[in-house]
């Protein structure tokens, strides 16, 4: 295997995985970043929506921001009730616009004057009263507990990225044992440029990166979208790329992480579609020679191919596979976890597994598409001395008073996302 050549944390931690002799100054090294991974597990919560939704729409239907049907935060509120216990409150990051979204769909609700004043159409009351309800039914726990950490405009993509760097007043500390980190928004690709096949793949956040930190995107060739922008004249105020999340710019933040602490683990959840090609850094052999990839202590979940569109319904089957896994004393490991909410998957989805099927065998035209095809990609587990598909859940939760409690008091069950 080809030693790594991005940092010297990783080539020594390669080199102690194949058994390499280290001198005492690199065993003392490599035991005082291993001690950074020595605290305690955290849960980081994401929710993305179009920045489009931020604007005025195109066709000019409506006067500003529409946040009915938000394309993420049913699903933060549900996944935080079910899986909070067992990190703790203390211990959870959510960045989403929760208060912000509340604020519009109650006022937009009022009447139909306000309807039609705020999303075009007094017609639309009864859909805004009913989608009102149930964002508070689906994120009352989430409300109950003081609501998102960053909302509003701090929903960009920089705020993402410095939650993970440990750069905001509420982010990971330094000593980290594992992050759980869920992205739950759209997604998609574009070019790098003219005539070439590489694609930069990406989250959509509804505000922008502040100018100030518009440095964030040297990584990335963001220009390739100027060739495919299917509304070039729809003015956002700012280059649409500061709304992107690129996978290159979450990549940067892992390796920083891993540098730093190469022990942590990291459990990255993608609700989006085309969100196979986030995880080229696991795949590529690029990635995997000058990166060492393979040995990073990743479990990276994907619920779209790279060129895909999503469902939309992974993440609760697999947020509920996991909570029963906790709840049952955490044992399963990883890779069980994903076989058992795949399984539920496609036994929701059975037609359109069988019409992938038929697509990948060549029996239907060439112009259709597989959909929905989930998946994921692990490395290795460094502190265990496993491959991280067999990595118990156990070890990416904290022992907390709401987890010794939930071992003997009996709650009641709350519906399963994926029902």
């Amino acid at each position: 295997m080809d030693a790594p050549r991005c940092c010297r944390t990783h080539l020594l931690e390669l080199r102690a995985q194949s058994s390499s002799a280290l001198s005492a100054e690199e065993v003392l090294e490599l035991a005082q970043l291993h001690a950074n991974s020595d605290g305690d597990a955290w849960m980081i919560l994401v929710g993305g929506e179009h920045g489009g939704r931020m604007r005025p729409d195109y066709e000019g239907t409506r006067p500003g921001p529409y946040l009915a049907g938000h394309c993420s935060l049913h699903w933060i509120g549900r996944v935080y009730s079910r899986l909070v216990r067992f990190f703790g409150r203390d211990k959870v990051i959510v960045i989403a616009q929760l208060q912000e979204t509340l604020q519009w769909l109650r006022e937009a609700s009022k009447d139909e004057e306000s309807a039609q004043r705020l999303a075009g159409r007094s017609a639309l009351l009864p859909m805004l009263q009913q989608q009102l309800s149930e964002l508070l039914e689906s994120c009352a726990d989430l409300i109950a507990d003081g609501g998102a950490h960053y909302d509003g405009p701090e929903v960009n993509p920089a705020t993402v990225l410095e939650v993970l760097r440990g750069e905001r007043p509420r982010s990971i500390s330094s000593r980290v044992r594992s992050v759980l980190l869920l992205l739950v928004s759209h997604g998609h690709a574009h070019p790098a440029g003219p005539g070439t096949s590489h694609h930069e793949w990406y989250m959509h956040l509804p505000y922008p990166v502040p100018e100030s930190d518009a440095t964030l995107y040297d990584v990335v060739s963001h220009q390739g979208f100027h060739e495919v922008d299917p509304h070039p004249d729809w003015d956002w105020g700012a280059p649409k790329h500061r709304w992107r999340l690129y996978s290159q710019m979450l990549f940067q933040a892992y390796h920083s992480m891993l540098e730093q602490s190469p022990h942590r683990r990291l459990v990255i959840f993608h609700q989006f579609c085309l969100s196979g090609g986030v995880v080229e850094f696991m795949r590529r052999p690029s990635y995997r020679t000058y990166f060492g990839t393979q040995s990073w202590p990743v479990f990276a979940v994907t619920t779209a191919g790279s060129f895909e569109p999503a469902l939309g319904t992974f993440i609760g089957l697999w947020s509920d596979e996991l909570r029963k896994a906790l709840e049952a004393g955490g044992s399963k490991s990883l890779g069980e976890v994903q076989a058992l909410a795949e399984a539920r998957y496609w036994a929701d989805n059975a037609g359109i597994k069988v019409q992938n099927d038929r697509i990948l065998a060549g029996e239907l035209p060439t112009e259709a598409s597989t959909v929905g095809t989930v998946g994921c990609e692990a490395g290795f587990d460094g502190r265990s001395q496993q491959l991280m598909m067999a990595l118990p859940v156990r070890e990416i939760v904290n022992e907390t008073n709401e987890t010794n409690e939930m071992n003997t008091v009996k709650r009641t069950p709350k519906r399963s996302l994926g029902e």
